[in-house]
C-alpha cells in the first residue's frame, strides 16, 4: 500500500490523484447536505442533450467574432460530454455517478500501470500509458453502468409515479433555505431523498425540522416546501 501511495503522488499521477480527492470531497460534502445533488436527479444522456440544445440556441444568436468562437468551443465540449455519456450507456444513470466511476477507474488503472510498467518514472512512457488507460476506463465504466440501467430506470419511474405534493417529511440537509436543501419524505412506505427549497420569504429550517411539500418547481426540477410547526425529528 505505501508503494501505491507513493506512485499516486508522483508527477504523472498527481493530477488524477487530485481529481480523485475532489470527487471524494464532493461526495463527503453531499452526504452532509452542504451541496445539492441536483445532477443526480436526471439521466446522464438527458442532461447532456439539454445542455447541447442550449449550446445550439446560443450559437444561433451570434455566429461571428470571438463570441462565435467561444460558443463553438462550448458546443464541441458539450457534444463530447453527450457522446461520452451515450458511449457508456448512461441514459438512465446520474451523470455524477458516471463521472465518478470514470475518474476512479482512470486513476486506479493509471497508478497500477505506471507502478508495474514505468518504474523509472519516464514522462514519455507515462503519457503513452495514459492512452490505453483512458480507453480502458471508458470500457469499464460502460460495463459497470449498463447492468444497472434497469434498476435506475425503475427507481426513476417509481419516484415519478408517487404523488409527492401533500406529503410530509423532514429536513435531511444541515438546513434548508430558498437557495438549497434536501428533504426526506415517506412515499408509500419507501423513504425518498429529494432536492427541495423553501417558498419565497420563508425562514431557514434546520436539520430534522418537519416540512410539507406544497408544489413542484418544474423549471428547476425540485420541490417547494413549507415548515410544519411543532415537529422535529433528529
Amino acid at each position: 500500500m505505501p508503494e501505491i501511495l507513493q506512485e499516486a503522488l508522483k508527477g504523472h499521477n498527481l493530477p488524477l490523484t487530485i481529481l480523485v480527492g475532489v470527487v471524494l470531497l464532493y461526495w463527503v460534502v453531499s452526504m452532509f447536505g452542504l451541496v445539492d445533488l441536483d445532477s443526480m436527479d436526471g439521466g446522464g444522456a438527458d442532461a447532456a442533450d439539454g445542455l447541447d440544445g442550449g449550446a445550439d440556441d446560443g450559437g444561433a444568436d451570434d455566429g461571428g467574432g470571438e463570441d462565435g468562437d467561444s460558443e463553438n468551443g462550448h458546443h464541441h465540449g458539450l457534444s463530447f460530454l453527450q457522446a461520452m455519456v451515450r458511449f457508456v450507456g448512461a441514459s438512465d444513470a446520474p451523470l455524477t455517478f458516471v463521472l465518478t466511476l470514470l475518474v476512479m477507474y482512470t486513476w486506479g488503472a493509471n497508478v497500477l500501470a505506471n507502478h508495474y510498467l514505468n518504474a523509472g518514472g519516464s514522462t514519455s512512457r507515462a503519457n503513452l500509458i495514459l492512452i490505453p488507460v483512458v480507453i480502458g476506463a471508458f470500457i469499464l465504466t460502460r460495463l459497470t453502468v449498463r447492468p444497472l440501467r434497469p434498476l435506475m430506470k425503475f427507481l426513476r419511474k417509481a419516484e415519478e409515479s408517487v404523488s409527492i405534493v401533500g406529503l410530509t417529511g423532514t429536513v435531511r440537509s444541515l438546513r434548508i433555505t430558498e437557495e438549497y436543501g434536501q428533504i426526506e419524505v415517506d412515499a408509500k412506505g419507501a423513504p425518498l431523498l429529494l432536492n427541495a427549497r423553501l417558498s419565497d420569504g420563508a425562514a431557514a429550517l434546520e436539520k430534522g425540522a418537519g416540512i410539507l411539500v406544497v408544489a413542484k418547481d418544474e423549471e428547476r426540477d425540485l420541490w417547494v416546501v413549507r415548515a410544519l410547526p411543532d415537529r422535529k425529528i433528529s
